[in-house]
Formats: C-alpha cells, sequence, structure tokens
C-alpha cells in the first residue's frame, strides 16, 4: 500500500460487494467511499476531489460501467484517475479491449481474490499518486519558466545597465588609483626633504634644546609618513589593489629584525620585550616579508603603546609543533602561528569586535591620549586575510591582551633547521633574571642546545646557586645575567661574584633592555664577556656564547664587549663616486645631494628627465638616480632615452626614486631600464646601501675576464680536473654560441615573446657555464623580458649581448690556448 493517505471510490450495484471491498481495502491510511449505480459514482466525483483509484464494476442496470468510465474521462479534472474495471464474466476478449480504450489500467475477476486486490490497489495508487506530483511539478515548473522569462528579460535589461555602470565605476577606479598615485608622489616628495633636512641639521653641532626640538620634528614627520602609508594602504585594500611580493624569505630573520626595530620603543618605556621562536620553524619560506612585517609592526606598535608597565612577548610556532615530517622539494604550506602578548591596559569584553573597524580604537577617548589612526588593526586583519589566515584576540581591562594570527606560508627546498650546537653540549648555564617569560625563553635555548640550565630569579638567589655549585664541585661556566633587576641589580651581582675568589673563572653575559655605552663600559670594568640588548634571539646567542667562551679558554680576561658606537650612515666612503640626481624637488634635492655629498660623493643636480638625459650623454657617471615625476621628460621616458645611448654610456646603473608604491608603478621602473627603486620619503640609510650595494657589484663584475676564469675554474673542477674535456665544451660552446644569437635575433624580430623565453633561457644555461658577468645578466633579462611579453627593449638588449658574446669568445679562446683567428666564423 502506498505511504500516503489513499482515497478509493468503489461502484458496484450489489451492497455485500460493496461492504466486502470496504472491508478488504480500508484502513488508517486507506478511505473507501462506495456508490450503488453510476448516477451516485458521478455525483461522488464532481463534488469531490483527490479520489487515488476507481474499482468499476461493470454488469450494472441503468448506467454499466463503460459507460461510467466514459463520463468520467470526459472531465479533465479526473481524466488520469486510474480505473480497475470488476467483471464476474473471464470473457478477455472485446470487452476487455474497450475498457483499456476507456482508460483502465486492470481487470479483476469476480470472486476476487483478496491478496491480489490489495497488492494491484497499492501499486496503482503509488503510481497515481507519482504522477500527480510530476504533474504538479510540471505545472510548477511551467509557471517557474514563465517567471524565468520574465525575469531574463528585466535582467538583460540591467545587464545592460550594469555594463555602462561597470565602465564607469572602473573608470572611476581607475581614476581613484591614479590620484591615490598622484597624492602619494606629492605628499612622500616633500616628506623626502623636510626628512633629509632634519637628518642633515640632527648631525651638525647643536645645543640640547635645539637637538630636542629637531629629533620631536623628526618624530612628527615619521608619524606623517605613517599616517600616509595607512591611508595608501586601507585604500589599496578596499580597491582591491594590495600587492603582494612573493618571494623566499628567511623567517627567523625577518620577524627578528622587526622586533629589534620596535625594541628601542619598548625600552624608552622601561617595558621588557622577548621574542620566542620555536626550534623547529622552516629557516626559508616564501611569500610577502615586508606585509608580514607591517602585520607585526602594527600588533608590537599597539602592545607598545597600550603598556605602561609590565612585558610584551612575541612568539611564533608551527601549527603543529613537533609532528615531524619530511620536507618535499616545497611543502605545500607550513601554517604558522604568530602571537603578541602584552601586560597593557587591556580592552573590555563588549569592545573585542569593535576594535578591528575601521578608525576605531576601543575607547574613543583614547585616540586623543595614544595616537594613531585607527587603521593599523583593520589593516592588518585585511592582511592577514589575503595571506589565508585570520586574527583573533583575548583580552580582559587590566590584565593585558594577546592577539594571535596564523598564516600558511610554503617552505623552500631546504633541509630540516636545527638549533643544536654539539660544542656546547653538557655546559653548565645560570640564568638570573626576574623575568619569568626571559628565563622561560632562555633556557628554551640552553636546552635545545643540551647544555646544563639552572635558573635564578633574584641576584641574591643567583649567587646562592654559583657558590653552592662550587662546594659540590660542580661549578657553573657561564652566566646569563640580567641587569635591570630589583633589590640587586645585574651589576651588583657582577661586583660580589668579582670580589669571590671560587667564581674567577666564571664567564658573565649581560643581558639589558638598556644599551646605554656607560652601562657597557662598566659591564668591560667588571669582565663582563658579553653585553647583549634585549630582545635577545637565538643565532645570536649562540654566536655570543660561543665567542665568550672561547675567549675564556684563551685567557682573555678583558674581552671587547659586544657593543660598538651607532654607526654614523654619513661617514665618508672610500669611493669619490659620481652620481646624476635627476629630482624636480628643490628641498628634496638639495636634502639628497647634501647627505650624499657628506659620503664624499659627487653629485650633479638637474630638475627634469630632458636635462637627465643631456648629462648622462656627456658621460662620467658612475650612477644616476631619477626622480619617477618630473617635466618635459619624465623618469620612464629620461631611462628608456638614456638605454638607447651607444655603450658604455647605456649601461650606467640607474635607481629610481618614485613615492608611487602600487606594484605596478616599482613594475614600470624595472621595465624602463632602472636597475632597482628607492620609496619617497627617502630612507637615507637605505638608500645609501642600495648605492654602494649596486656600484661596489658592479665593480666586482667589470673585470669580466676575472668572472670568466672563476667560472671555467668551477667547469675544471665539476669535470675533476680533465682540461680536454673544458676545452672540448669550449670548442662546442664557440661552434654554435652565434646560431644560438641567431635564433634569439629571430625571435625577437617576429615578436614572438614565448619563443624569446625559451631560446633565451636555454642560452643562459651555456653561457653560465663560462660567465657570471654582462653575458650571463643579458641573457637572464632577455628570458625575463620573453616572460613578461614586453619586447621593446628587446632589439637594443640583443645588439649589447652580441658584442659581449664576441668579446667572452675571445676570452675563452685565450683560455683554451687558442688564438682569436680561430674563432669559428660565420
Amino acid at each position: 500500500m502506498a505511504s500516503d493517505n489513499i482515497k478509493i471510490l468503489a461502484v458496484d450495484d450489489k451492497e455485500e460487494n460493496l461492504t466486502s471491498l470496504k472491508a478488504l481495502l480500508e484502513s488508517p491510511t486507506c478511505t473507501v467511499t462506495t456508490a450503488l449505480s453510476g448516477r451516485d459514482a458521478l455525483r461522488l466525483i464532481m463534488q469531490e476531489e483527490g479520489f487515488t483509484l476507481i474499482l468499476l464494476d461493470i454488469r450494472m442496470p441503468d448506467m454499466d460501467g463503460f459507460e461510467i468510465a466514459t463520463m468520467i474521462r470526459q472531465s479533465d479534472r479526473n481524466a488520469d484517475i486510474p480505473i480497475i474495471f470488476l467483471t464476474a464474466f473471464d470473457d478477455a476478449g472485446t470487452q476487455q479491449f474497450k475498457g483499456y480504450s476507456l482508460g483502465a489500467v486492470d481487470y479483476l475477476v469476480k470472486p476476487i481474490n483478496p491478496d491480489v486486490l490489495k497488492t494491484k490497489v497499492g501499486i496503482f495508487a503509488e503510481l497515481f499518486h507519482k504522477n500527480s506530483i510530476i504533474q504538479k511539478h510540471a505545472k510548477e515548473v511551467a509557471v517557474v519558466n514563465l517567471k524565468l522569462a520574465d525575469s531574463n528579460r528585466r535582467l538583460n535589461a540591467q545587464a545592460v545597465e550594469l555594463a555602462a555602470a561597470k565602465e564607469a565605476a572602473e573608470a572611476a577606479s581607475l581614476a581613484k588609483s591614479e590620484f591615490l598615485a598622484n597624492m602619494s608622489h606629492e605628499l612622500r616628495t616633500p616628506l623626502t626633504g623636510v626628512l633629509g633636512m632634519l637628518e642633515i641639521a640632527i648631525s651638525t653641532e647643536l645645543s640640547r634644546d635645539q637637538l630636542e626640538y629637531l629629533s620631536l620634528a623628526k618624530t612628527s614627520s615619521a608619524s606623517l609618513l605613517s599616517l600616509i602609508n595607512d591611508m595608501l594602504d586601507f585604500a589599496k585594500i578596499e580597491s582591491g589593489s594590495i600587492d603582494f611580493d612573493e618571494q623566499e624569505f628567511d623567517l627567523r630573520g625577518t620577524v627578528e629584525k622587526t622586533v629589534r626595530s620596535l625594541a628601542v620603543r619598548a625600552h624608552q618605556k622601561r617595558l621588557e620585550i622577548t621574542c620566542d621562536m620555536h626550534k623547529d620553524l622552516p629557516p626559508m619560506v616564501i611569500g610577502d616579508p615586508r606585509r608580514l612585517r607591517q602585520v607585526l609592526d602594527n600588533l608590537v606598535g599597539n602592545a607598545i603603546k597600550f603598556t605602561h608597565d609590565g612585558e610584551i612577548v612575541i612568539r611564533v610556532w608551527p601549527e603543529n609543533a613537533g609532528k615531524d615530517a619530511p620536507l618535499s622539494p616545497v611543502v605545500p604550506a607550513c601554517r604558522l602561528m604568530f602571537s603578541v602578548k602584552d601586560t597593557g591596559i587591556g580592552i573590555p569584553a563588549n569592545q573585542l569586535e569593535k576594535i578591528f573597524g575601521r578608525f576605531t580604537q576601543a575607547d574613543s577617548s583614547t585616540t586623543h591620549h595614544y595616537g594613531g589612526t585607527g587603521l593599523g588593526l583593520p589593516i592588518s586583519v585585511q592582511l592577514v586575510k589575503l595571506m589565508g589566515g585570520e586574527i583573533r584576540v583575548e583580552s580582559a581591562v587590566g590584565t593585558g591582551s594577546t592577539f594571535t594570527f596564523s598564516v600558511a606560508f610554503p617552505v623552500c627546498a631546504v633541509s630540516r633547521h636545527t638549533n643544536a650546537d654539539n660544542s656546547l653540549k653538557g655546559v653548565k648555564a645560570l640564568i638570573v633574571d626576574d623575568n619569568p617569560t626571559n628565563r622561560y625563553v632562555l633556557n628554551g635555548f640552553l636546552k635545545g642546545w643540551e647544555m646544563r640550565s639552572s635558573l635564578a630569579d633574584s641576584g641574591a638567589a643567583g649567587i646562592r646557586l654559583l657558590e653552592e655549585a662550587v662546594r659540590k664541585s660542580d661549578p657553573f661556566q657561564l652566566l646569563l645575567l640580567d641587569c635591570m633587576m630589583p633589590e640587586m641589580d645585574g651589576f651588583e651581582v657582577a661586583e660580589k661574584i668579582r670580589q669571590n675568589p671560587a667564581l674567577v673563572c666564571l664567564t658573565i653575559m649581560m643581558i639589558t633592555s638598556d644599551d646605554m655605552i656607560s652601562h657597557a663600559a662598566r659591564s668591560r670594568r667588571l669582565g663582563v664577556s658579553t653585553y647583549l640588548v634585549k630582545p635577545v634571539f637565538q643565532q645570536k646567542l649562540l654566536a655570543a656564547i660561543n665567542e665568550a667562551l672561547a675567549a675564556k679558554n684563551r685567557d682573555i680576561t678583558s674581552p671587547a664587549p659586544d657593543v660598538t658606537p651607532k654607526e654614523n650612515h654619513l661617514v665618508q666612503s672610500g669611493n669619490a663616486w659620481r652620481i646624476l640626481l635627476a629630482e624636480d624637488n628643490e628641498i628634496s634635492s638639495k636634502a639628497i645631494t647634501t647627505l650624499l655629498e657628506m659620503k664624499g660623493w659627487r653629485i650633479k643636480s638637474v630638475s627634469n628627465g630632458l636635462e637627465a638625459v643631456t648629462a648622462a650623454k656627456s658621460g662620467g657617471f658612475d650612477l644616476v638616480l631619477m626622480d619617477v615625476q618630473m617635466p618635459v621628460l619624465d623618469g620612464f621616458e629620461a631611462t628608456r632615452a638614456i638605454r638607447l645611448f651607444e655603450p658604455p654610456l647605456c649601461a650606467v646603473p640607474i635607481i629610481g626614486l618614485t613615492a608611487r608604491v602600487f606594484k605596478e608603478d616599482l613594475k614600470k621602473c624595472l621595465e624602463a631600464g632602472m636597475d632597482r627603486h628607492c620609496a619617497k620619503p627617502i630612507n637615507f640609510k637605505s638608500l645609501i646601501a642600495e648605492i654602494e650595494g649596486l656600484l661596489n657589484e658592479r665593480a666586482a663584475t667589470k673585470d669580466s675576464g676575472s668572472e670568466t676564469v672563476d667560472a671555467l675554474a668551477n667547469l675544471l673542477e665539476a669535470m675533476q680536473g680533465n682540461r680536454g674535456i673544458v676545452n672540448e665544451i669550449i670548442g662546442e660552446f664557440l661552434a654554435s654560441f652565434r646560431d644560438r644569437l641567431d635564433e634569439i635575433s629571430a625571435a625577437v624580430s617576429a615578436g614572438n615573446s614565448g619563443d624569446l623565453q625559451k631560446r633565451a633561457h636555454l642560452f643562459t644555461t651555456s653561457v653560465g657555464l663560462f660567465s657570471r658577468s654582462e653575458p650571463l645578466m643579458l641573457t637572464q633579462r632577455l628570458t625575463e623580458m620573453g616572460e613578461q611579453n614586453n619586447l621593446e627593449e628587446a632589439p637594443r638588449t640583443l645588439e649589447l649581448l652580441e658584442m659581449e658574446m664576441e668579446k667572452l669568445a675571445v676570452e675563452l679562446l685565450e683560455y683554451s690556448g687558442c688564438a682569436a683567428s680561430e674563432i669559428p666564423e660565420d
């Protein structure tokens, strides 16, 4: 029987037959309605709806079953109700054919078998239900189709409107991006001049008040720069144009550098700052270190801002720490956890979600007290989200906050990092520090190196442990001593130790959050081997311990402290390089010129791109600093013009100076032919390092013969000293290199980027066997042009490559003992 309620109409002129049918079929799920004549049956069918099945006797007075069936089928509403004819005559011939033609689904011969009746009723009832459902759905589909057709008409109209709106929105977005880029340049360029002049002024002789005023001005300028950066980043995130520069980077080094740069601010507030990085962190990962630093800067910076007393702890650990898995060439991803915990003012529970909103702090009154744009956390949330992670916070008023975020980084194909150092195995060390977090972190480092470490939370407790160890004839060899402790500070502890002859052989390393030079000098007088500034990082501590113990073993009683006067990045350089500066902003130009001249470099400044091209054409410059936005010719046009000069003028290194920090703008610098770029406002220490790095690199590769000899020496070593095989390889290269150049030339002439990339890449592999300088650099540049589908500079680059290859060919012939006349001709 069907699972749904069944409604059956039984029609028979014999009342006892109807009674029998009703008794057989009726149940809680089946209702049987009876009719003694055709007229009664038709009346019931017209009055009631929902009959599932009709059992219809054929032989009846007045109107037989066939006549009744005919009239039922004339109604559209009842046309599909299944009919089973009941007959006492087993004449399957004409009558059955007539019944089926009227829509009957079956015949049952009287006397009726109850089991057969129940089975057939159940089957046909189920079929009727399914058919009804199908018809209902068909009607619904038809209605939906009509609605969809109408919706499609409206959607097509809306699509036309949306296409127009989309074009308008894209144009507006492009205009917005261009406006932001221009505003960035207009704001950053004068800031370069302001910061540069302040840098110059601070490096001169000043009174205390003057130094204070200028330092405050520099701090305010840096705050303004931070505000500009936040606003620009937030706008880029909103417009979906935020850029990520995926590259291999040193994870541990990146975190340490970030924390170290913020430690001074923490120390100024007399806060402890600790960085605890798990021993199983991968050494090299793939990602954007700049964006990771930006998030850490925001979180640690907030922690310092809102903490008045106590500590800030930065922790980094693998999500599955302790689960050792072999590294494949590139592991899909290693999810790393970062946390920043402070003991600051805390956040009320009802404000935890609010702090992630833009321009928001937990309490609006704190904006005036602590400052800031209120964009740091929203930007961090979005950056972490774009890196595939999320930020969460736990906090309580008065006890501090902990911000935690996770990011998945692909791991570079290097061996698993280990912090173990067998040279320190078994060395007995004591850690004396009143801060439990510092003790925990330092102890973790020492345990990882298999040292025997003990802990003390005060100077007095530390001295007791030292003396007790001597009495037991198992003295400590190394003391890690916190400088700033209550009751008895580190210097007092060191003085007591030096007064005890039994502890004279102890190596003392002072650890402090104060990097005052006077403290370093006092440490020297007390025979302290090393003076480390917090936060202490694992590898630096390892190197310092090894150096201090080695010095002690050499009986050096007063080793030089691990502190030097602050390096003045304006100290004159040994190279009197001549630099062309193209900058249209007078103040910025003056600041850059003055600072670079303080390095002993000779600077010629021009104020537009055309003047830069004219000056560069006269020659004599080691490097060009090129602002990208200038009148007459901009920096891009000027650079392209310089690259069209005849050698060697075309090869002068060019560093772009740009305040346009969108990724596509920086890419334009490289595509125009600039070697590197430097963002405005200029960090002069970074600019000087960039200039020195680029020029020293060029100087190192200028002697291509030397580079060729080095490359061939490596090749000879790889061939196990077999000079004959090396000469054979050189011969094959000289016989074929012009053919390879012709193939590259054909790809350039045809404008076929794919073929150029392929041909140049193959040639790079061959050239790399013999050269590490200009020829290799030029083949790599052609390969990149093919990859980027930008062949604008390819003909000129190919021309330079052909010239360099002729020089290389002569060097290879000289190396192999042949004469220049033996170079294979075309």
